[in-house]
């Protein structure tokens, strides 16, 4: 069996899911999500059963089998006993940060820690991932259609601005560079240049900022009716729209991915995270998306 260990924001939740995936479909392997740690979560909530995916909760039965917690994590005590008669996962853990061919080499019975935010882990199987996070159009409320109405009327841009820890967290700070007006606009004129009447939509967690900074000499549409429970509301209108402006963010990434229209041109930033971190973020950009330089 393949185990994906998952937590996180919604974008983190859709990458791990998506490894774990391929791993499966590969080895021709059961496939399981390590939900645990949600218990203790307060960060985020567990969101991909709002998709129609194919991972299973991993059964109480098979916990044990699991590798132990690490530090930093938190995990009921009951879920770490151990029990010899039963062969533990072979633990594939994410280091360092960064994709590298040999995590696809993975055999079976694995339990996957990590983030694994690129396409290169799940080579192959984007008409699988595509299908395993569509969405069910009946479930969206009523704010949310009349937006993908507007967003269906003429050529729709979506903008995602990231800011939230991103700001207020010192951590978070220290690693991620923040995507200024200078960045939305230069890849927002670049696309201006060749696909005139534009409309353009803003998804954010912070509209008051943007609001009163986002100025980018063209008419913005802030989307500001979703809530964190109800964010893949707005994944779905980003999905909706032809072309992406997106953050260093895996939510935004999720967003443009999400897009199936043969002409999309996605924007994004050449880097994530600030050089001293030691972050591999080299292959976070799908390899058709065009790289729009920041400073560091």
């Amino acid at each position: 069996m393949i185990v994906s260990h998952v937590l996180g924001g919604l974008g983190n939740q859709m990458f791990q899911y998506a490894f774990g995936r391929y791993l499966a479909d590969r080895l021709d392997q059961p496939f399981y999500l390590d939900l645990r740690h949600f218990a203790d979560y307060d960060l985020h909530a567990y969101q991909l059963d709002y998709f129609p995916h194919r991972g299973l909760p991993l059964p109480s039965e098979l916990a044990d089998r699991c590798p132990r917690a690490f530090s930093g994590w938190r995990v009921r005590a009951a879920a770490l006993v151990p029990r010899p008669l039963r062969r533990r996962l072979r633990l594939v853990r994410e280091r360092p940060f960064g994709f590298d061919p040999r995590y696809l080499r993975a055999a079976p019975n694995s339990y996957l820690w990590g983030y694994w935010q690129s396409e290169r882990f799940f080579p192959g199987h984007r008409e699988r991932i595509l299908r395993d996070f569509a969405f069910d159009e009946s479930r969206l409320s009523a704010a949310t259609r009349r937006v993908a109405e507007q967003i269906g009327r003429r050529p729709s841009v979506f903008l995602h601005v990231r800011r939230g820890d991103y700001v207020t967290d010192p951590a978070a700070r220290r690693v991620y560079l923040q995507m200024d007006r200078d960045y939305y606009r230069q890849a927002l004129t670049a696309l201006q240049q060749q696909v005139p009447g534009l409309q353009a939509f803003v998804f954010t967690n912070d509209p008051a900022w943007c609001h009163e900074h986002l100025d980018l000499g063209t008419p913005l549409e802030i989307v500001d009716h979703n809530t964190a429970a109800t964010c893949q509301e707005d994944l779905y209108l980003m999905s909706r729209c032809r072309f992406a402006i997106i953050a260093n963010s895996t939510f935004s990434w999720w967003g443009a991915y999400l897009i199936q229209d043969p002409g999309a041109a996605v924007y994004c930033p050449s880097r994530w995270t600030y050089p001293e971190t030691g972050r591999d973020d080299r292959h976070l950009a799908v390899d058709s998306w065009r790289r729009i330089e920041v400073t560091t």
